[in-house]
């Protein structure tokens, strides 16, 4: 069975939205953040960022041996549900 078409005789598929946002210049910011601009962003020191991502708290990729980032929106995640676990722990 073939896939139905809507209104615009589109065949509708799943629908992503991916803000990857712009920089101050106009152009794109990173998908992948360095360690130090994680650490900068968060105000941590560059030891600390290293062990958060090395227990697995802070999400992360390894693009190599040496090569770790951070996407840009699991930072943006984590850091929002870090935020709402405050807040809930407060009340």
């Amino acid at each position: 069975m073939l896939p139905s078409r809507d209104d615009t005789g589109e065949v509708p598929g799943p629908s992503v939205v991916l803000d990857i946002g712009s920089d101050s210049a106009g152009g794109l910011e990173p998908l992948l953040l360095r360690i130090d601009e994680v650490r900068r962003l968060l105000g941590i020191g560059r030891t600390e960022c290293y062990s958060l991502i090395a227990k697995g708290v802070i999400p992360s990729v390894r693009l190599g041996p040496r090569m770790i980032r951070v996407p840009r929106q699991a930072l943006l995640d984590w850091l929002a549900g870090q935020t709402a676990r405050t807040t809930d722990e407060r009340c």
